[in-house]
Formats: structure tokens, sequence, C-alpha cells
């Protein structure tokens, strides 16, 4: 029986980054969306079904963001144990440009947002201040255990 190396490229360990990125962006253009499309200054002359959809789209964009949340943190601790189990040392600087991309990449898709959107800045840069801690954490750890295998 032959096993699949899934460390044989540390792509790999960007996939918990990946999807919490595309979660941020998720978050971000549906806000960025609602807010241009149905300003809440607005709403109060429009009657209550638009502000209904402005609240059921903004309760969808949390909770995709919830989801992948969730998922990156679910995938991170898979991969993690994997790769105590049978990963091989992988260069620091990869791992460190690694890091530094994602965040690049999360910061990309937030504060653009931000700075477009005046009155709601706050409301894109949450998802953004929620979960980078725990990637961060994450990450630290990665470079932990990489610490502890041999160099080839």
């Amino acid at each position: 029986m032959q096993t699949i190396d899934i460390f044989k490229t540390s792509k790999i360990l960007l996939l918990p980054a990946v999807v919490i990125i595309l979660g941020i962006l998720f978050h971000s253009s549906v806000l960025f969306y609602i807010n241009t499309t149905m300003p809440p200054d607005e709403l109060g002359y429009s009657g209550a079904e638009l502000i209904n959809s402005r609240l059921s789209l903004r309760a969808t964009a949390e909770r995709a963001f919830s989801l992948s949340s969730a998922l990156s943190m679910l995938i991170s601790v898979i991969l993690l144990y994997m790769y105590i189990k049978k990963g091989r040392y992988i260069p620091y600087s990869k791992l460190i440009y690694g890091f530094i991309a994602s965040t690049f990449f999360a910061c990309l898709f937030s504060i653009p947002f931000s700075v477009l959107d005046r009155y709601f800045s706050a409301d894109y840069m949450l998802p953004l201040v929620t979960s980078w801690p725990a990637v961060t954490v994450l990450f630290l750890i990665l470079m932990l255990l990489n610490w502890g295998k041999k160099e080839n």
C-alpha cells in the first residue's frame, strides 16, 4: 500500500490561510455591497423589506466568515498533526515568506474596503483582527515543530 506524502511541497501548509483569506474576501465583498446599495441612513424611508434584506445579507457574510474560520482551524490542527507524524524539514525562509504573503493578502482583502467605506471601516477589519492572531499562533507552532525536524 502506497501512502501519499502531502508534505512533498510546503504549499499545502498555506491551505488554512487561503481558506480564511477567502472568508475575509467574501465577508468584505458582501459588506461593501450592502453598504453601498442599501445604506442604513436611507433604509428608514424604504420599508421593512429592504431592512430585512440588508440584515439577512449581513448575517450571511458573518456566517460564511465564521465557517471559513472554523474550517481553517480544523485544517490547521489536522495538518499540524500530520506534520508531526510524517512531515519533513521545511526551510524557515519558505515558512516566513508564506506567512508574510498570507498576511499581505488578508490585509489586501480587508483594508481597501475599510478605506473605501469610512462609515463602516471597523466592520471590515473585525474578521482580520479576530482571526489572524490564531493564524499567527499556529504559524509559531509550525516553526517550533519544524525546529525539531532534521535538515536534509
